[in-house]
């Protein structure tokens, strides 16, 4: 019998349905991370399964490393911004007045206020469990959900020591 033969038993077959992998999916997809979408967005947006996205990754490096260079700009700016939540910060509020000179025309009166924004207590958990879990990931389970004052002023005090 030549020609076509079945596969042994126990084996798949290599037939099947062509990959959809495309190498321009290379820079669509590191675009879409990069604006911080997530990956069954891109996956979405590349007209792929969620498990083709993934099994091309494994498969295609270049497809691997473009996402993971398209989400490293996004993360970092993540990361500064909990940073920011955790330790507090300032920040200048201009507001705009609408007024009258002494003569009564009408004027546009610019104001800047100082702002501070205090540390964020979740914030700031969040960022030590994960950054620190083998000194903090029992704080949690330690303290309970009964004593959440005592956490409170036992982080404000850790704030205070920054």
């Amino acid at each position: 019998m030549a020609g076509k033969q079945k596969p042994e038993k126990g084996r798949k077959s290599n037939a099947g349905a062509k990959s959809k992998y495309d190498p321009s999916f290379v820079d669509i997809a590191e675009g879409y991370a990069r604006r911080g979408l997530s990956d069954a967005n891109i996956a979405k947006n590349l007209g792929i399964s969620l498990d083709a996205y993934y099994r091309y990754q494994k498969q295609y490096a270049e497809f691997y490393e473009a996402i993971k260079r398209g989400k490293r700009p996004a993360n970092i700016i993540v990361e500064n911004a909990l940073y920011k939540r955790c330790v507090g910060f300032e920040y200048d509020e201009v507001t705009q007045e609408i007024g009258k000179d002494e003569k009564g025309k009408q004027v546009i009166k610019k104001k800047i206020v100082k702002r501070h924004i205090v540390p964020d207590v979740n914030a700031i958990r969040f960022w030590l469990t994960n950054r620190e879990p083998e000194l903090w990931k029992n704080f949690r389970e330690e303290s309970g959900a009964d004593n959440i004052e005592e956490i409170k002023e036992t982080l404000s005090e850790f704030i205070k020591a920054l």
